[in-house]
């Protein structure tokens, strides 16, 4: 495992688009001064937050960006006094435009996608964060492109982080939280397809794999792809397309969720939507009904 680690390479994506987190896309929380105490706890208005706050270990977590040049951040805030612990740059890399994320965390380790370059590089460093200290406890062997945002994986214990290849193809890896060590590479998925809430684990393993036309495979416990169908078989028609959006969740054997439809002279065609459930052992559709899930409340690009 440590040996495909280290001739990735890493590649960027082929079909994915590179965007960096800008505080306009991403309305921040907070922004202006330092921690004031109240009688109630404090306050912290020199952070701009986008991502978290979670808890990592006994400290809160959160990404943030720079006032003025708006550059990612992962820093570690004391949740007794507010006051920010330490700071690393950080980077979105090719996660797709749009979709809010948090710090991902296991015990007193966060997860960092470190800049390999500039700050607003996009090939990253895959790295282990020692909340308490913000030392690195470690970094995966290599550098490349992380396609979507990083979940808690493996009952708990590990970091799921899809990346890709030197041949641009899509490599889901698990890492050990503790370690860093490569428990599982699996190829293909390219992004979850299942909402994931603040520092928890993903609501599903429903994931897009990469391939030219959308499709869908379920992951089993085991990491193991058990069945693949395209988006268009899925859902009964060509335009429907994970581009758009989705929103799934798992339910009773059932990935449940909806994904965007093609914008007819811009405008969305709500009329179009359809919510279906998906066998998580067949890859069948149990059944389809009018609608967007949720109403799209799952972060969507």
């Amino acid at each position: 495992m440590e040996q495909l680690a280290r001739s990735f390479g890493w590649a960027r994506k082929r079909g994915l688009t590179a965007v960096l987190v800008a505080a306009s896309l991403l309305a921040p929380l907070a922004g202006g001064a330092v921690p004031a105490a109240a009688h109630e706890g404090w306050s912290d208005t020199a952070v701009h937050v986008v991502g978290g706050p979670v808890l990592a270990g006994p400290d809160l977590a959160v990404l943030n960006v720079t006032s003025g040049t708006h550059l990612l951040q992962l820093s570690a805030i004391s949740p007794q006094d507010g006051h920010v612990l330490w700071t690393k740059p950080s980077s979105p890399s090719y996660i797709t435009a749009g979709v809010a994320y948090s710090p991902a965390s296991v015990g007193p380790i966060v997860l960092n996608l470190a800049p390999a370059g500039a700050p607003t590089d996009p090939d990253v460093r895959v790295q282990g964060i020692d909340v308490a200290t913000g030392n690195v406890a470690w970094t995966v062997p290599g550098e490349g492109v992380v396609t979507d945002a990083p979940v808690i994986c493996g009952n708990g214990n590990d970091f799921c982080v899809d990346a890709a290849n030197a041949a641009g193809a899509g490599y889901l890896l698990a890492l050990n939280a503790v370690t860093g060590a490569i428990a599982a590479a699996v190829a293909g998925p390219a992004r979850s397809m299942s909402s994931a809430q603040p520092g928890l684990y993903s609501l599903g393993s429903l994931w897009e794999l990469d391939k030219t036309s959308p499709t869908l495979a379920q992951l089993s416990s085991g990491n193991k792809l058990l069945c693949c169908q395209t988006v268009p078989e899925l859902f009964g028609g060509q335009n429907y397309d994970p581009n758009g959006g989705w929103d799934f969740v798992t339910k009773d054997g059932l990935d449940v969720g909806s994904v965007g439809y093609k914008p007819n002279g811009g405008r969305m065609v709500l009329d179009q939507y359809k919510t279906v459930g998906i066998s998580v052992t067949t890859g069948k559709v149990d059944w389809r009904v009018a609608g967007d899930y949720e109403c799209g409340s799952a972060p969507r690009p």
